[in-house]
C-alpha cells in the first residue's frame, strides 16, 4: 500500500524545467566550489606535531582537570549526603517494628 501512495504522489509532482534545473546546478556547484575553498585554506599540521601538542596540553593543563586530581569534598555537589540523625533512626525503629508485627500476624506454616 505504501508503495502505490508513494508512486501516486510522485506522478503527481511537476517537473522542473531545464533552465530550474540548470541554476539549481549551478547554485549546488557554487556551494561546493566555496567549501572547496574553505578547506584549502586550512593550515595543515602533520599528526605527529598535533598529537605532540595535544599531549603538551594535556600535561599543562592535568593539574586543573577534577577527573584526574579529584575534587575537593566540600566543593563536590555529587558527594552523598549525610542523614539526619533523628530521621535516621527513627526510621530504623519504625521498620522494625512493622517487621515485628508482620512476624506476629502471619501464622507459622509447619
Amino acid at each position: 500500500m505504501l508503495f502505490s501512495v508513494v508512486l501516486h504522489y510522485s506522478a503527481v509532482l511537476p517537473r522542473m524545467s531545464s533552465k530550474a534545473h540548470s541554476s539549481n546546478n549551478i547554485a549546488h556547484a557554487r556551494r561546493t566550489v566555496q567549501q572547496l575553498r574553505i578547506e584549502a585554506s586550512i593550515e595543515r599540521i602533520k599528526v605527529s606535531k598535533a598529537s605532540a601538542d595535544l599531549m603538551n596540553y594535556c600535561s599543562e593543563h592535568a593539574r586543573n582537570d577534577p577527573l584526574l586530581m579529584g575534587i575537593p569534598a566540600s566543593e563536590n555537589p555529587f558527594k552523598d549526603k549525610k542523614h539526619c540523625t533523628i530521621l535516621y533512626h527513627s526510621t530504623r525503629i519504625f521498620s522494625k517494628t512493622a517487621v515485628r508485627n508482620e512476624q506476629k500476624k502471619a501464622p507459622l506454616m509447619p
